[in-house]
């Protein structure tokens, strides 16, 4: 057997800037369809179904199909409902009233919340250091939803703390996805299967609700956008199963920071967005809180790892 090749150096990072791009993308995206009118559920199913599909393809070339049994339909209902449909949902209907930037910086809560929903469970102990990470976060929080900070408009509040659900019920499904894992199932089939239940829910509503949008009536910009990010949002899956392979959970962290930078970055350029010197007023204990979340984790697996003989 031939040696396996090594991995260039620049391979990890250039993975993890490409997760920061398209997650740091996904609130740009999510307010530009919004504008454009469509709901919210139809543009969530349009764009859960684009991403399942390419995962699907990539499934039946690896000859790791989604399995269907009992426990993994239920692992797919709770996980693509709870921790994709709803979320999604939730960030597109309120990046239609607030700017992209504060989603961004929304977003970068996901792992403090993770670790919080994770020691209240008793699945990790808690410990000064990342208490301390979730007080900065918490507090970076609250300074992103006051005038002159993140917000513009103090009549947005309502819907700048409603964008909260969305990392939360994002560190939710990451918990339930990690605790819940059918035993012995690929990752990129558990995805696939995620994403087309997510899909589902989120067309269901649509449907009900009279806004499943129909995608393949008009060629339009913002339809093109919608379905192109969904194919994109594929990727990010399979770069994120490959960078933990490849670097680990607390060094994929970082990625918090990414998706900050770049979500502001590009709100800037496709809506002018110009986040004043408040703005870093929220931003710096939100990416500290995240810095000390992951240094606590570095520690903890550091103590839990087994010493030489």
């Amino acid at each position: 057997m031939l040696p396996a090749r090594p991995v260039p150096i620049w391979y990890a990072p250039a993975l993890l800037a490409g997760l920061g791009a398209i997650w740091g993308g996904g609130a740009t995206v999510a307010k530009y369809v919004s504008v454009a009118g469509p709901p919210a559920p139809g543009v969530t199913c349009w764009q859960m179904s684009s991403a399942a599909t390419v995962l699907l393809v990539v499934t039946v070339l690896r000859r790791r199909l989604p399995p269907v049994d009992r426990l993994a339909l239920g692992y797919y209902a709770i996980a693509g409902i709870a921790g994709l449909a709803v979320p999604n949902m939730n960030m597109v209907f309120v990046t239609r009233h607030i700017p992209g930037g504060t989603m961004a910086v929304a977003l970068t809560l996901s792992p403090l919340f993770t670790y919080l929903i994770a020691v209240a469970i008793g699945h990790e102990r808690a410990d000064r250091l990342r208490i301390a990470s979730l007080a900065l976060g918490l507090g970076g929080a609250a300074l992103l939803v006051l005038p002159r900070g993140g917000l513009t408009d103090p009549a947005i509040l309502p819907y700048a703390i409603a964008a909260f659900a969305t990392p939360l019920l994002y560190a939710t499904g990451n918990v339930f996805a990690d605790r819940r894992r059918p035993p012995g199932t690929d990752s990129l089939a558990l995805a696939c299967g995620m994403l087309y239940v997510a899909a589902l829910g989120a067309g269901t509503v649509a449907i009900v609700t009279g806004g499943l949008h129909p995608i393949w009536q008009a060629a339009s910009l913002p339809n093109m956008v919608l379905a192109i990010y969904g194919a994109i949002s594929a990727l990010a899956f399979i770069g994120f199963f490959g960078l933990l392979r490849l670097a680990g959970a607390v060094y994929f962290n970082q990625v918090a920071y990414l998706i900050t930078i770049f979500g502001v970055v590009f709100a800037a350029i496709v809506f002018g967005e110009r986040p004043g010197p408040w703005f870093a007023a929220p931003v710096v204990p939100v990416f500290a809180g995240v810095a000390l979340v992951n240094i606590g984790r570095r520690r903890a697996l550091v103590r839990a790892a087994p010493t030489a003989a």
